[in-house]
């Protein structure tokens, strides 16, 4: 949850990532609209499944190790920022943090970059759910 995903990174001495940070560990300089370029590639992420659903009708679990999609990176070499995982952000806002979800998961879905979910409250969690940690780059010039 994103409750639990804060309180996790604040323990790590980081934050939970803003939704500006998300989208341009995503896009990089050049704004691509998917992590892995310009054009939807609905094989180079682990995403655009559409075996979702058990018998029973609950959520398959379909998630993959980082490193099983390795075209799923960014600019910045960050992986599955597009499928696998719907992540945690804290949205870019006045007032309260509010909690969004980036990246969608294995489904077919909004798997891009500026995509956003903001219907779960900051204490839904599920399989599909997850969160990165951020931190504050180091000062020019310090060790």
């Amino acid at each position: 949850s994103w409750s639990m995903g804060n309180k996790i990174c604040r323990s790590l001495g980081k934050r939970l990532c803003q939704e500006r940070e998300w989208n341009f560990a995503c896009e990089g300089e050049e704004m691509r609209p998917y992590p892995y370029g310009f054009e939807r590639d609905a094989t180079a992420c682990n995403a655009e499944r559409v075996d979702l659903t058990t018998p029973e009708g609950k959520l398959r679990d379909l998630r993959t190790p980082s490193d099983a999609f390795p075209r799923c990176v960014s600019p910045f070499g960050v992986r599955n920022l597009a499928g696998n995982l719907e992540e945690f952000v804290t949205m870019d806002r006045k007032g309260p943090p509010t909690p969004a979800m980036k990246g969608a998961y294995w489904q077919p879905s909004r798997n891009h970059c500026r995509a956003r979910q903001t219907a779960h409250d900051r204490y839904y969690h599920g399989t599909e759910t997850g969160f990165r940690c951020c931190s504050d780059a180091p000062a020019a010039g310090a060790d």
